[in-house]
This record gives structure tokens, sequence and C-alpha cells, in this order.
């Protein structure tokens, strides 16, 4: 019942984006096989019960993927790239307009060429931004953070505590340099 309901949210959303054009098929990605969306004005993967999915997008308006754990998303040359993952998750966003992920623990987030970047991450993540607008990291635990080129890269630890800035630029939540 759920899955029907979750595909009736999709289909939904799909529609609401005009013209879509995903390689993606009915059942969904393969897990460790690239699942392809390009061009067109946007593109919602869903592999919430696949580990190992692989959502790469490229070249449209939106696009959005929800995956489960060791997800690989890439997603490059778009307006708008949001990805929601599990544990062990690595998100490459380059040349976008905005890029935003929330992960759970191991994440490892990458964001260049981007106006903003807002990746809220898992304990043990790392986060790297490079040549963008804006990066605004928020850590559900322990974290490091890198910015290279970056308008301002405010970092934020939900555990309350203050984020530290190590000798080496890093920013750290929750850890020792």
């Amino acid at each position: 019942m759920m899955r029907r309901r979750t595909n009736v949210v999709v289909l939904l959303l799909l529609l609401g984006f005009g013209s879509v054009h995903c390689n993606d098929d009915d059942d969904g990605c393969r897990p460790g096989e690239p699942c392809h969306c390009h061009g067109g004005e946007g593109c919602f993967i869903n592999c919430t019960d696949i580990d190992h999915c692989i959502p790469i997008c490229s070249d449209m308006g939106i696009c959005s993927a929800a995956c489960a754990d060791a997800c690989v998303f890439d997603c490059s040359s778009i307006t708008d790239c949001n990805v929601s993952c599990d544990a062990d998750c690595d998100v490459l966003c380059q040349d976008n307009t905005s890029c935003d992920a929330d992960c759970g623990e191991r994440c490892t987030y990458t964001c260049q060429r981007a106006g903003t970047c807002r990746p809220v991450v898992g304990p043990d993540s790392l986060v790297q931004c490079n040549n963008v607008g804006s990066c605004n990291v928020t850590c559900n635990g322990p974290c490091r953070v890198t910015c290279n080129s970056v308008g301002s890269c405010p970092v934020h630890c939900n555990s309350g505590s203050s984020p530290v800035e190590c000798d080496n630029g890093t920013v750290v939540c929750d850890q020792a340099c």
C-alpha cells in the first residue's frame, strides 16, 4: 500500500514538471547500475528501496532523487538538484544553481561551481565546497567541512556546540581537528 502511494506521489510530481525525460523505467533503478535523467524540465528518481542506487542527472531544470544506503548521486548542469539518501552516500553536484542534500551517516558531499549548496549531513560525514557562492552546511553529528573559493560557508552543528576552524582551513563539528 505504501509503495503504491509513493508511486502516485511520484507520478503527480512528474506531471507537474511538464516535459520529463527520464531513462528510468517503471521498475525504478537497479542496484549498481546508472539510472540516467537527461534534458527536459525535470526528473524524480525514486530508489528508496534500493541500496547502491546510481542516479545521474544532467542538463535539465530540476532533478530530485530519493535513495537508500550507498547511493551515488551525480547532478550536473541543473538549475536545482535535490537528493535525500541514507548512510554511506556519495553526492556530487557541479555547475548548478543550487544543490540540496539530506544525507545519513558517512556521507561524502562535493559541490563545485554552483550558486548555493545546502547539505545536511549525518555523523562522520565529509563536505567539500569549491568555487560556489554559498555553502550552508548543517552537521547532525561529527563532520568535516572544507570550503575553497566560497563567498560564505557557515557551518551549523546541530549538537549545539560551536564549529571549530582547524589550522588547515577545515571546519569541524563535534570532533578534534
